[in-house]
């Protein structure tokens, strides 16, 4: 009996080992297929579900390199999801970093103390800390915490995840840091060879970015307008606009569009339109952009044509839609300034005779 009750112990003890070595190599194989840091956070707590089935995981990473004790909370077990992303300044005692230091699991982070933090419910009497080592320097930590002592095995499986974790994490940052890289070549490019000017602005037109297609578009090199007013070559007829279009802009998180003139470095003016964004909160420009083009030949076919439109092609004098439309202009005028108008009526006697003998 006492041979048959260790060779059970025997297995027990087997199937655990081996349901472990499952548990990390499906956790392993989660880990590598990963395509980004969510995969490898939902395949973290996949593993610890599985190496301890009654524990409760916090999964945290660092979440600034100048406060070393603030953490996100990157992942949690199954009923604690309301955590995740959540910011937590845990500062670990002396006797606690020293451990985690060695790069493995530790005991030494007291249990209440760390429940206080991380809303850990309070029949989880024992925890593990486990350190999460990224590019040589502890930039998380993973967090089980049971109602009973997590043996010894599975101490040794929280390390081994870990290792697998760090791994996929800077797997993640360096594919992360090359489609930065691309993304940013690829932004470069397009602006450097835009037929638009992208610029940066301050509320009051101060110019804190410009596009090296301001030249191409405008005679001036970036350096001649970086940190001068915009306003600075914009018509005096439309800078008290232009200023209230950045005001508005600084208010509306929606696109708003508006037409200026804008003083080449030749001295003629151009018609520019001029798409306004607003990203005065996003911590990366800080500013309100404006992708700027010139329309001025646009804006001449747009003049030329409302003035066939009113202008006999002959004479060049008002036609009679011209006329039409400025009685009725003078007509609504009347109605709101009650003011009376006269219409003058001349007919010149035998005109016809002018046109039939010289011409119109």
């Amino acid at each position: 009996m006492l041979v048959v009750i260790r060779m059970a112990g025997l297995v027990h003890k087997l199937e655990l080992a081996f349901g472990r070595e499952r548990a990390l190599r499906r956790a392993g194989a989660s880990l590598v297929t990963a395509t980004n840091r969510e995969g490898i956070y939902a395949a973290t707590m996949e593993a610890v579900a599985t190496l301890a089935a009654d524990a409760h995981g916090r999964l945290l990473v660092r979440a600034d390199d100048q406060e070393p004790d603030r953490y996100v909370i990157a992942a949690a077990t199954e009923g604690a999801d309301v955590l995740v992303g959540s910011h937590v300044h845990l500062p670990l005692p002396e006797e606690a970093r020293r451990a985690l230091e060695d790069r493995s699991a530790t005991d030494a982070v007291d249990p209440g103390y760390l429940r206080s933090f991380l809303d850990l419910p309070a029949g989880a009497t024992h925890a593990v800390t486990v350190p999460l080592f990224l590019k040589g320097e502890l930039n998380g930590l993973l967090v089980v915490a049971a109602a009973t002592k997590l043996p010894a095995t599975i101490r040794y499986g929280l390390d081994a995840l870990c290792s697998q974790v760090a791994l996929a994490l800077e797997s993640a940052a360096l594919t992360e840091d090359l489609l930065r890289r691309q993304s940013e070549a690829r932004f470069s490019s397009l602006v450097q060879n835009s037929s638009d000017v992208v610029m940066v602005v301050d509320v009051d037109s101060t110019v804190r970015w410009i596009s090296p297609s301001v030249e191409r578009v405008l005679g001036f090199l970036p350096e001649d307008l970086d940190g001068t007013r915009l306003t600075g070559i914009v018509h005096p007829e439309d800078r008290a606009a232009v200023l209230q279009f950045l005001t508005d802009g600084s208010r509306d998180v929606h696109p708003g569009t508006a037409e200026f003139r804008m003083r080449h470095r030749e001295g003629f003016w151009l018609h520019v339109e001029t798409l306004r964004t607003n990203l005065l909160h996003d911590p990366n420009v800080r500013g309100i952009v404006l992708n700027t083009r010139d329309v001025s030949e646009r804006k001449a076919f747009e003049e030329q044509l409302a003035h066939q439109a009113f202008h006999d092609p002959v004479t060049g004098l008002a036609n009679r839609a011209l006329f039409r439309d400025r009685v009725e202009h003078a007509l609504e005028r009347q109605l709101r300034d009650e003011q009376p108008i006269s219409v003058l009526f001349l007919d010149l006697d035998d005109f016809k005779t002018i046109n039939d003998s010289l011409g119109h």
